[in-house]
């Protein structure tokens, strides 16, 4: 049994090589990997870089060296240009100074004080008077107020004495023209011109720029504002 086990392998043997390996005995290879084109193109960008800055860095030392070899050079160019500074002439000394202008005070004539001048012809003048205070109109002159200068009571002092039995009365408006036609005034309320008689019994005889002056039983007094 052993022996036809034997001869059907190496006959099997013989067919796979004469036939080439199957696609179970054929090993799976995986496909190479394609290089990228841009790896050359970087690594030459990178060559150039370093190339001009090595030429940059070499470059440098001899421009300095230069700069600094001109420098005198234009320091010797500025110093022979520049002009030479001429000293200015000596001035007189100022003790001279002062002794001539004590001189020039001497020379001048003595002023003589006097209460007139003259003009150019020497004709003599008076100084001007100082301007004469302005003349006050006689109506600034007199007191700000007729009450005040007739010396009447007023209607609250005479109510708390007792002397007069009035109720109370309030100076809401008060309007003063010069002209007796543009007064009036408004007392509790009420408009009144002068020569009227008021709803508390009082007549109102005048109206004065600082309240009014009233009327009772021939007593005058005054309801200020």
């Amino acid at each position: 049994m052993s022996f036809i086990l034997d001869a059907l392998r190496k006959s099997e043997t013989e067919r796979q090589r004469q036939n080439g390996p199957g696609l179970i005995d054929a090993g799976y290879r995986p496909p190479a990997a394609r290089r990228s084109p841009w790896i050359p193109l970087l690594v030459a960008v990178l060559v150039a870089n370093l190339a001009i800055m090595g030429f940059l860095f070499l470059r440098k030392p001899a421009g300095t060296t230069q700069a600094v070899a001109s420098a005198p050079q234009e320091e010797r160019v500025v110093q022979e240009t520049t002009p030479a500074v001429v000293a200015p002439a000596s001035a007189p000394p100022a003790e001279e100074a002062d002794d001539d202008a004590y001189a020039a005070i001497a020379a001048l004539p003595a002023l003589e004080p006097e209460d007139g001048y003259e003009d150019a012809n020497g004709v003599g003048q008076t100084p001007p008077a100082p301007p004469a205070a302005a003349s006050v109109p006689p109506e600034a002159v007199q007191p700000a107020s007729r009450i005040i200068s007739e010396g009447l009571p007023s209607v609250e002092t005479l109510v708390a004495e007792g002397s007069l039995n009035l109720p109370e009365m309030r100076l809401d408006m008060h309007v003063f023209a010069p002209g007796p036609d543009g007064r009036f005034v408004f007392i509790n309320m009420r408009k009144y011109v002068e020569g009227e008689q008021l709803d508390e019994g009082p007549r109102l005889e005048e109206i004065t720029r600082d309240g009014v002056i009233l009327s009772l039983d021939g007593r005058r007094f005054v309801l200020n504002r």
